[in-house]
């Protein structure tokens, strides 16, 4: 865990994207539950060596964010 918590502090903010494409905000933004979670599951794919289906099949949906214009 504490190797993952290293890799997740080194990640670059305001970079591209990789493969995966998600970005290194999101990963940051993770609190110590999802963290958990996330190491987890990693661990899971790494010792089984395959990924679980419903990775495969992901379903994203954007949620538009609410403006406020500020009086000029």
């Amino acid at each position: 865990m504490e190797e993952f918590e290293r890799a997740l502090l080194d990640l670059k903010s305001g970079k591209a994207e990789g493969v995966d494409e998600i970005p290194a905000e999101l990963l940051k933004a993770l609190g110590t539950q999802g963290r958990r979670e996330l190491y987890e599951t990693c661990n899971q794919i790494y010792i089984q060596g395959e990924w679980p289906h419903d990775f495969l099949e992901v379903i994203i949906i954007p949620i538009e964010k609410k403006i406020v214009q500020k009086n000029a």
